[in-house]
């Protein structure tokens, strides 16, 4: 815009000039009709060395001169131009806006028709050789006779104008860059007058604002309220614009809030450059922040959700850099260890000086495992407070790596186990205690209830028949009373041994272990007829015994519940991640969901003893048996189709 002013300055100092040499040309024509020593030699030279084309037509419109600058500009020779016609080919015309003139309607013409000067006509002259334009500025003085007032010729000057126009040309082309590049650019620009009113908006601006054209250049943007980054109004002088025009300095990155008309708030980041153009002062860009903002609202949301979380469940959050040995940590972690944030200096080394003595060697060494891709990060230790209390913590943790495996990255969790862990040790002694005393109850009563089962039978022998039907009927009640007695000691006494007097695990086979259930329940199968078939089973590490004890009661659970359909048992392993899988089917009479759980509970039966026999013991046996091993047990069933027990026994490691 700048080089077109200046461009309009010169044009305007070049048609002055033309005006000179046209009234001078004009004064020499006098002269020269009046004899003067040496003024036809003046003339001459002035007319050959002018750089403003000259022509003369006579009353017809042909040409009778042309000076060296006309022929020049037009590119053609003496001989070619003179003589030449009003309507020739050669001299076809256009407007600046590219429509043709026709031939009456150029200069020349125009001046001879009309008797009327043309003055500073811009057009563009066809050059047939080179096959393209050149731009003149054109002035065409008629001659008028003095007798006759009619007009005997015309003097015709032109300029050639094309580099300015090239030029002006350029210059609009990179105007119409610059107002697209403003228009498609992602930041709002607007300019402001002296007087801070908007004159210039690109629509980027609009569409932040969510302000119309008309509605910015009419200053409905000064009607809103404006915040500053703390939420805080924001006053006019405060505004980026207004502190930029007040120092004279560039004003940068003034975060705004504006309240717009439905009460939303747009966010942006204001910049403001004084600049010293006749009606352009400032010049202002707005960056849309609002979604940033509102992403920092809800991401502050969140962590303060988060840290809600963990202090209500006593759990800290750790972010360990391992190629630098930095360790950073929320405010939780803090309490957890029982230290100040200022007593942690953020290093691997002091956090393990903070584990309790006994657990400090463990702990390295799960953390150098996990490091090396070894296993996964999931431990638990002790801490020692300063104030000399343990605290027991779990850890869980996940290393992030580079492409080719090194550690680069290990972020994790603690939270506080202690009273877990108390509980833990209440309910173990309150376990050993109990199973003490169902060991000692059970074996107690072994002998006194073999004495009363004894008499019982001896006294059933001896006078079963002899007194009425009612003393038989008491007798059999007693009798049958005293076995079920001792069943439920014995099965009472074999749950409390598991884990008091069970072998160490070693390398047991499963299959064995089932060959051993099998034979032990042989009779039960002979009478069931009951169809057994099983897959390879693996080795293990575990007790062979307690595993036999399992499949014996499952197998007899099977055999005890079946249906009406011949009687079809499958024993399945699949190998799952870091466990075996071991699977008992049947197609008996199958179990309620609702029942699904409280058939693990010990002494719980779903049917009477008149029903079938049993003491409730027995999956209830199972159940610590296998969680004994690491393991855990579980059942699906649908009624009337069959009953799956699955358990699970970790794999034996190399």
């Amino acid at each position: 815009m700048t080089k077109i002013s200046t461009l309009q300055s010169e044009n305007a100092i070049l048609q002055e000039r033309i005006s000179n040499l046209e009234a001078l040309l004009a004064d020499k024509c006098e002269q020269a009709s009046q004899p003067q020593p040496g003024s036809g030699v003046h003339f001459q030279r002035l007319f050959e060395t002018m750089r403003l084309g000259v022509i003369y037509q006579d009353a017809d419109g042909i040409i009778i001169l042309a000076n060296p600058a006309a022929r020049r500009i037009l590119d053609l020779s003496l001989e070619n131009i003179q003589n030449g016609q009003p309507a020739d080919y050669r001299w076809r015309c256009i407007r600046a806006d590219g429509s043709d003139i026709p031939w009456q309607m150029q200069p020349a013409n125009l001046a001879l028709r009309t008797g009327k000067p043309a003055v500073d006509v811009i057009m563009g002259v066809y050059l047939p050789q080179d096959k393209k334009y050149r731009w003149v500025l054109v002035t065409a003085l008629p001659e008028i006779q003095a007798e006759s007032t009619q007009v005997a010729g015309v003097y015709t000057t032109f300029l050639d104008i094309t580099i300015y126009k090239q030029v002006e040309a350029a210059l609009l082309e990179r105007e119409q860059k610059l107002n697209k590049l403003l228009e498609i650019l992602p930041v709002g620009i607007s300019v402001l007058d002296a007087g801070q009113n908007l004159v210039y908006e690109n629509p980027t601006l609009e569409k932040i604002l969510g302000i119309n054209q008309a509605g910015l250049l009419h200053g409905v943007y000064k009607n809103r309220t404006y915040l500053a980054a703390d939420g805080s109004l924001m006053p006019p002088d405060g505004f980026a614009s207004a502190r930029a025009a007040q120092s004279g300095e560039a004003v940068y990155n003034v975060e705004t809030g504006m309240i717009k008309a439905d009460g939303d708030i747009v966010w942006t980041s204001v910049s403001a450059v004084p600049v010293n153009f006749s009606d352009w002062k400032t010049v202002v860009t707005s960056t849309d922040l609002t979604e940033r903002k509102r992403a920092e609202e809800q991401r502050a949301l969140l962590v303060e959700r988060l840290d809600l979380a963990t202090r209500s469940a006593h759990m800290g959050i750790w972010d360990w850099d391992i190629q630098k040995n930095k360790l950073v940590w929320d405010n939780q972690m803090y309490a957890l260890y029982g230290i100040p944030p200022d007593k942690f200096p953020g290093a691997y080394e002091t956090w393990l000086k903070g584990v309790h003595p006994d657990d400090r060697a463990p702990s390295n060494e799960i953390s150098q495992h996990t490091l090396r891709g070894e296993r996964d990060y999931d431990t638990e230790f002790r801490v020692l407070w300063p104030d000399g209390s343990t605290h027991w913590l779990k850890a869980n943790g996940e290393v992030f790596r580079d492409k080719n495996g090194v550690p680069l990255r290990m972020v994790g969790v603690n939270y506080d186990i202690t009273e877990r862990k108390k509980a833990e040790e209440e309910l173990r002694r309150s376990n050993t205690e109990l199973e003490q005393f169902a060991y000692v109850a059970s074996h107690d009563l072994q002998e006194p209830l073999r004495t009363m089962a004894g008499m019982v039978q001896l006294l059933a022998q001896r006078y079963r028949g002899k007194l009425d039907e009612r003393a038989d009927e008491y007798i059999d009640f007693a009798v049958d009373g005293s076995l079920r007695m001792q069943n439920l000691i014995n099965d009472l006494l074999d749950y409390s041994r598991v884990g008091r007097s069970a072998r160490a695990f070693e390398p047991a086979s499963v299959e064995e272990a089932l060959l051993n259930a099998l034979t032990n329940l042989q009779t039960s199968i002979g009478e069931s007829k009951a169809h057994i078939t099983h897959e390879p089973l693996p080795v293990v590490k575990a007790d062979s015994g307690q595993l036999t004890r399992v499949f014996q009661n499952l197998i007899s659970n099977a055999i005890k519940f079946q249906s009406d359909r011949p009687l079809q048992i499958h024993i399945g392993a699949q190998k799952l991640e870091n466990f075996w899988q071991f699977t008992i089917s049947d197609n008996g009479i199958g179990i309620e969901p609702q029942y699904f759980e409280r058939i693990f509970l010990i002494f719980q039966r779903l049917h009477t003893h008149s029903e079938y026999p049993g003491t409730g013991i027995g999956l209830a046996l199972c159940k610590k048996i296998i969680e004994r091993h690491g393991g855990r047990i579980d059942v699906k069933s649908q009624p009337g189709q069959g009953t799956t027990f699955y358990f699970t026994i970790p794999e034996m490691k190399a």
